[in-house]
């Protein structure tokens, strides 16, 4: 029975919280909660017997906030983009600025003839 009292003391402190009605919603925030838990223990098992020094493993909220950037950088570029210069044929295709153009001056509005 401890195993399960662990789970649940676990799952209590960062519970998925979802307001709905339909209880598959919540049977399936559940089931996150458990494999999240599940996993984190597991993880400091393996942390145990690799020897990870105490101050390197995550605790649970640090482990559940690492899986969750994990899963939204899933399909992304590893690499950010960099910005590059244009190459010389993109350059090349640019227009050359030339003179300024004139522009003719009116003086003066001259009123139209009226008949």
């Amino acid at each position: 029975m401890g195993g399960v009292d662990k789970l649940d003391q676990l799952i209590s402190y960062y519970r998925i919280f979802i307001r709905s009605r339909k209880w598959t919603l919540r049977m399936i925030m559940h089931a996150f909660d458990m494999a999240i838990s599940n996993c984190w223990i597991q993880y400091k098992k393996e942390a145990d017997i690799l020897k990870v020094p105490k101050k390197k493993i995550m605790d649970l909220l640090d482990f559940r906030m690492e899986l969750a950037e994990n899963l939204i950088l899933v399909g992304k570029p590893i690499t950010p983009k960099r910005r590059v210069r244009p190459s010389r044929e993109q350059r090349e295709q640019l227009p050359i600025p030339g003179p300024p153009l004139k522009k003719n001056k009116v003086d003066a509005v001259q009123p139209t003839r009226e008949l």
